[in-house]
């Protein structure tokens, strides 16, 4: 609908009406901070009046942020982003989410933004210190501790908590939160010795209290008729870790409670929907609350194999080891650390384990969302039971450890037959690589079959379940993959991307994007992305997501070139609008060369007919049961028929090359089996015979781009080089008029589609700087001008060395004798300069040939210092590669991740596995 087709139809719409639909939208903005969502509007109307803008698009938003920008914060401009984004659409009805410019440049802003975020309290400081500190003193700063801790609770929460909000049910504790950050209320049970802690401060209260709010500012001892402020909660967590002598006290903020909370709450397996339901606004946020804890959920999971691997399940649940009082000695707050990231929380929900270092816990599945608990094993002397997988460690189990800590030595030590902590990461890793190198289903984790099998190999190794393997393991090693890969990207000099796309047998549309650099000498690639593309695959909006990636791994300037296929979308992406020199992929074109050389009356019909007789042979084993016998009675290995694929040439010799090879056995076959196939006659088998030959050189230049992971671009010029000297001799042989014109074809456009990488200059000095090619495939004209180019180069490096001393020199104290300095150095620099660059040249020019089968890297590596302002430009150039197609063979394991068996993975999910296949 129009915009003036929309104004027709409001037209007879009551403004009362218009108001309450205002009314409603401005509901969607948070209440408490409604007024600094219509501020930051206020000032963005303003600002738009001020610079006579009426509209409300990407560029206007560029503009009005990026002004922003000057005075903000990265972490601020997301704050008015967010204000902008939902008043613009309450407002004016425009989505600016949409704007994915305006996302790239405010990711761009906060790529090297760290937020800060609060220092967590680990479980064994929480359980010290409610054990040691007195509670004259901290009494107050305990039960905030518990609530916050064991509840989640943020502390503007708490100040609200009322007197009625704390409900006392005979032996537990549940406290109900009310006023919370998502207007929703939840609550969470509190038991055993921590109810103790509870009742003492509640009995404090003053009889004529007149505030009902539930914590009062606590001194010496007693509690006095005055709500404890926002301010006071906040910094109890500084208070806590000046306590226990913590290093930098004040970076333990007020979030400290509900941060260390949500991390051990991912220790312990909470996936991230269910922390959601305790009061988070986003998986992003609590993402950012737990921090790096998926990563200490993987060393948890290995502390309880071994626990379980070394200790016999009847020794553990015997129940022998008496249960001391409430005491915590330095070796016993020991214990507890590791009990605390040691607890049995990986327990699938048809399972339990007993843990000899901590309860017994097993998951429970609740209809509504699972309250945290902190339940106490004391007063029954054994581990309580059927705790949910969500529960909060227990305040008293800490007593449960001493009995624990005197027999540490015994269990640590092992036992033949069991697993040490060695053995089980060992496992882990190779359980990991089933998914990832392999690319397994998650499914196989629930095989009967495959779990039979791994208790056969090791009785003692606890199999984690697939949701711990595909929500916590993968995630865990995909963030350390990731944060590998960016660094060693981030070091390189200069980089080459190829990209690719896709599209799945389900539709969905994928694009690939491979970065290559110089690393130590080696050529290295790493796959940046390969995600799902849900818009039109036009050239602009390619553009947008290739600039994207880039952006998000900070390599924008380090782009020196670009391969691809040729494919005009992603071609005209990359030239006109991202600027980035381009060259088509060596195999793609060649494939297309040889397709439309071939593309004649004559031969079309010879292959087709080979590939009717090929494809009767494949279907009859009759047929392929009596070449066979024909090819074994004249003593000759029994070889098949080969069937071609349509978009590949190569396949296409191959089928040809077979068939002529089986000529015999074919002939003497066909009219034993069926009449009615096609006839070859004498003069095709010779036309046949003759394609294989012709066809033979460039399947050898096919298979020496294609068998290399990723070619230097120097091996280029000369395939092309060799190539044309082949055409040459063909054209002297004598072969039919078919085959003529076959060769012709190869030759013209072998002239025509290779002649940008011929004519690049880049492409022909990183020849040059090919120790196995040199000056091999250059005319003097061409030399002069690639020695010139080299100079010029090596002379701008140079240049930038020296304006880097001068930045030094400026800042250097000042002399009168610094004009006569700089003079006499410039004009000895121009000398050394101008030797030292046609000397390294001279000295490459006379070094040997390198072997052809080499590695032109090892050669730079071994003469780097002999050559080191050539070295500098190698590094640049020789990341540039030749091919694109292992780009594409990307795909291959995307649409092995993408079957049936793998249907419930989510993109995200796929997107990890493919980026740790190809880069682990």
């Amino acid at each position: 609908m129009s915009s003036s087709e929309d104004e027709e139809s409001f037209k007879d719409i009551k403004p009362d009406f218009l108001k309450v639909v205002d009314n409603e939208k401005e509901e969607l903005l948070p209440r408490k901070s409604r007024e600094l969502y219509w501020s930051a509007y206020n000032a963005f109307t303003e600002w738009k009046a001020k610079n006579k803008v009426n509209e409300v698009s990407e560029n206007v938003m560029l503009a009005y942020m990026g002004e922003l920008s000057k005075n903000y914060k990265a972490s601020t401009l997301w704050s008015k982003y967010s204000m902008l984004r939902s008043t613009i659409f309450i407002k004016d009805n425009i989505k600016i989410e949409e704007f994915p410019g305006l996302i790239a440049f405010l990711r761009q802003k906060a790529s090297n933004h760290e937020a800060k975020k609060s220092k967590v309290l680990s479980e064994n400081d929480v359980i010290k210190f409610l054990i040691d500190a007195p509670d004259k003193l901290y009494l107050a700063t305990k039960v905030a501790l518990i609530f916050g801790f064991y509840g989640g609770s943020r502390y503007c929460e708490l100040v609200n908590l009322r007197v009625g909000d704390v409900l006392d049910l005979g032996g537990i504790i549940k406290v109900v939160l009310k006023d919370t950050m998502k207007k929703t209320e939840r609550s969470f049970i509190i038991e055993g010795e921590l109810v103790g802690v509870v009742n003492a401060y509640q009995a404090l209260r003053p009889r004529n209290s007149t505030s009902d709010r539930f914590f009062l500012t606590y001194r010496k001892g007693k509690c006095i008729n005055q709500p404890l402020g926002k301010n006071r909660l906040g910094c109890m967590p500084r208070e806590i870790a000046k306590f226990l002598k913590l290093k930098n006290p004040d970076e333990y903020t007020g979030h400290c409670f509900r941060r260390s909370s949500a991390i051990l709450c991912a220790v312990r397996g909470i996936t991230m929907t269910d922390l959601s339901l305790r009061g988070w606004k986003s998986t992003r946020v609590t993402e950012g609350y737990i921090g790096k804890s998926i990563r200490h959920k993987m060393k948890t999971r290995k502390r309880i194999t071994k626990v379980i691997g070394e200790t016999s399940c009847d020794e553990l649940s015997s129940g022998s080891a008496p249960l001391e009082k409430l005491e915590v000695d330095a070796v016993s707050l020991q214990s507890a650390e590791n009990v605390s990231n040691a607890s049995s929380v990986y327990v699938s929900n048809s399972q339990s384990v007993n843990n000899s270092e901590g309860p017994y816990i097993a998951e429970v599945f609740c209809s509504e969302p699972p309250i945290l608990q902190a339940q106490s094993s004391l007063q029954t002397g054994i581990p309580s039971t059927l705790i949910s997988s969500t529960s909060i460690p227990t305040y008293a189990s800490i007593s449960a450890l001493k009995s624990v800590s005197s027999t540490q030595e015994q269990i640590t030590t092992g036992s033949p037959g069991k697993l040490t902590v060695a053995n089980c990461k060992n496992i882990d890793e190779k359980l990991l690589r089933l998914f990832i190198n392999d690319l397994q289903p998650f499914s196989i984790m629930d095989d009967t079959g495959f779990k039979d099998f791994v208790k056969a190999l090791n009785p003692s190794y606890d199999l984690p379940d697939r949701k711990f393997i595909s929500h916590s393991l993968i995630p865990a090693l995909f963030e350390e993959c990731k944060n590998t890969c960016k660094q060693k990207v981030q070091n390189a000099v200069k980089i080459c991307v190829t990209t690719d796309t896709w599209t799945s047998r389900h539709t969905d549309s994928f694009l690939a994007i491979t970065a290559h650099f110089i690393n130590d000498f080696k050529l290295e690639s790493v796959l940046l992305s390969c995600r799902k593309v849900t818009e039109a695959h036009t050239s602009e909006n390619i553009a947008n997501i290739l600039k994207t990636v880039c952006e998000e791994w900070n390599i924008l300037d380090k782009i020196i070139f670009a391969v691809t296929d040729n494919a005009p979308n992603i071609r005209n992406s990359i030239i006109h609008h991202l600027g980035w020199y381009h060259i088509a992929c060596f195999a793609h074109t060649l494939n297309l060369i040889v397709k439309h050389s071939l593309n004649t009356d004559t031969i079309n019909l010879l292959i087709d007919k080979i590939r009717k007789i090929v494809t009767y042979f494949k279907e009859s084993t009759t047929a392929m049961d009596i070449l066979d016998t024909y090819q074994v009675t004249a003593g000759a290995n029994a070889l098949k028929l080969l069937q071609d694929v349509s978009t590949r040439w190569d396949s296409t010799y191959y089928m040809i090359d077979r068939f002529v090879l089986l000529e015999e056995p074919i002939k003497a076959t066909i009219p034993i089996i069926n009449n009615n196939l096609p006839c070859i006659s004498s003069s095709e088998w010779e036309i046949l015979r003759e394609i294989a030959v012709i066809l033979k050189p460039i399947e050898s230049a096919t298979k020496i781009i294609s068998d290399q992971r990723y070619p230097i671009v120097s091996i280029l010029i000369p395939l092309i080089s060799g190539l044309k000297d082949i055409c040459q001799q063909l054209k002297k042989k004598h072969f039919s008029i078919d085959v003529q014109q076959v060769i012709f074809q190869i030759e013209y456009h072998i002239e025509t589609r290779y002649a940008d990488i011929e004519n690049n200059s880049l492409i022909q000095i990183c020849t040059y700087l090919d120790p196995r090619f040199k000056t091999a495939f250059f005319t003097d004209e061409q030399l002069n001008i690639i020695e010139r180019e080299i100079l010029n180069m090596m002379q701008r490096d140079i240049n930038d060395e020296n304006n880097r001393e001068e930045c030094t020199h400026e800042a250097d104290e000042l002399s009168i004798w610094n004009k006569l300095e700089m003079h006499v150095k410039n004009h000895s620099t121009d000398l050394t300069v101008q030797s030292r660059l046609k000397l390294e040249l001279g000295q490459y020019y006379q070094q040997n040939f390198y072997p052809r089968n080499e590695d032109p890297l090892i050669w730079w590596r071994e003469n780097k210092s002999q050559f080191p302002l050539l070295k500098n430009i190698m590094e640049e150039l020789f990341c540039i590669v030749g091919t694109s197609v292992p780009c594409e063979r990307i795909f291959s394991k995307t649409e092995l991740i993408l079957n049936d068996k793998r249907s419930r993975l989510n993109t995200e999910e796929s997107e990890m596995l493919l980026f740790l296949n190809c880069n682990t």
